[in-house]
């Protein structure tokens, strides 16, 4: 036990403080009658707010059922390559797989011509038209934020392999 007047540590049978003569008595009367196991009242809490909780949950829910609706993310199907390479050509063009390469952020989708008009400009300035129906190939980038986007499209015709590329028509 320690002094109330000057702090000095006082033997616990003491009535005064043998430093500074303080009486001791109503310190001890006032220890004694406290009851140590009745806490002492704190601050009042109040209860955690779960509004920011809540609203963040349906915000959530909504942003993954508006990327799952739109197609975005997720793989690179057959049907959504042909609705890419259909919006290009206007038609002629089948795919008939689709191949993703994760590693490249990117898919190649085999397309069959089916008497595709091909507008060609040679040497000296002259153009031509032909008509290929073959193989070919489609390539797509796939984006970080989910967007796949056809870049690519070529023949296979060997030496007279056409490619018409820098596209840039997102997969819907």
């Amino acid at each position: 036990m320690f002094c109330m007047q000057c702090g000095v540590q006082v033997p616990p049978e003491s009535a005064s403080c043998p430093s500074c003569g303080a009486q001791l008595a109503a310190e001890r009367t006032a220890t004694a009658t406290s009851s140590p196991s009745t806490p002492a009242p704190g601050p009042k809490t109040k209860p955690a707010n779960k509004v920011p909780w809540i609203i963040g949950g349906i915000a959530l829910v909504l942003l993954i059922g508006f990327y799952a609706a739109n197609g975005n993310g997720g793989k690179l199907t057959t049907q959504k390559a042909q609705q890419a390479v259909s919006q290009w050509s206007g038609g002629g063009l089948i795919v008939t797989g689709v191949q993703e390469l994760p590693q490249q952020n990117a898919a190649t989708a085999a397309i069959s011509f089916a008497n595709f008009n091909i507008r060609q400009q040679g040497l000296f300035g002259m153009t031509s038209n032909r008509m290929y129906s073959g193989p070919g190939e489609a390539t797509f980038t796939h984006f970080t934020d989910g967007r796949w986007v056809l870049v690519k499209v070529t023949t296979s015709e060997g030496f007279n392999s056409v490619w018409w590329d820098n596209l840039n028509i997102q997969v819907r």
